[in-house]
């Protein structure tokens, strides 16, 4: 019962699954756009991608303790920092898909993007404004958040409505990294490139 608009699902197994839906987001959103956000938490549980990140973060643990038994000697501080930030940046990334994935299996399990990206503008009206420019974005692929820039989010569940997807999973890991690349390829352009979505 808080006023913040939001929906998690946790749970390792089907049977232990939780979905957490605030008052906030039954408040700020309509019936289609609840169905939405549900058809999306839904879609994590369904792929079970909290034991996928669960997993994921148990593998960066003990390769992070493996290498740093192994190569201990050669690490200081700054190398610890440095390679943590970068370990927890590709751990981060790769959860982006899984976000991506349900975005893509909420639109196609509802038979249109629409009600999703208009409750995706309504809960992340501020990420939005936070987005605005070619670096901005890059920025937010780059953030330890699991959640993809939510310009990118919009901009694929339009393309949805004009594209029949075979895979979610393969749609959903190939427009993150083709998206990745062409934001940072963006910034050898001479001037930013905004982002605006209708």
């Amino acid at each position: 019962n808080i006023i913040l608009p939001n929906a998690a699902a946790s749970g390792i197994f089907l049977q232990s699954t939780t979905l957490l839906v605030t008052s906030g987001l039954l408040t700020r959103l309509n019936e289609e756009e609840v169905k939405a956000v549900i058809a999306h938490e839904a879609s994590h549980l369904k792929n079970k991608d909290p034991l996928i990140l669960n997993l994921l973060i148990t593998a960066e643990y003990l390769l992070r303790v493996y290498i740093f038994m192994t190569f201990m000697k050669y690490f200081n501080v700054i190398t610890e920092l440095a390679y943590l930030y970068v370990s927890l940046t590709v751990l981060f990334f790769l959860a982006k898909f899984i976000e991506a994935r349900a975005d893509i299996e909420a639109a196609i399990r509802l038979g249109t993007p629409y009600p999703l990206i208009s409750a995706l503008k309504k809960i992340g009206a501020r990420r939005l404004m936070g987005e605005l420019t070619t670096v901005d974005r890059l920025l937010s692929w780059l953030k330890w958040n699991p959640h993809p820039p939510i310009t990118f989010r919009l901009e694929k569940l339009h393309e949805l409505s004009k594209k029949k997807v075979i895979s979610p999973w393969s749609e959903a890991i190939f427009s993150c990294l083709s998206d990745f690349m062409r934001t940072l390829g963006s910034l050898l352009k001479p001037r930013s490139e905004k982002y605006s979505i209708s």
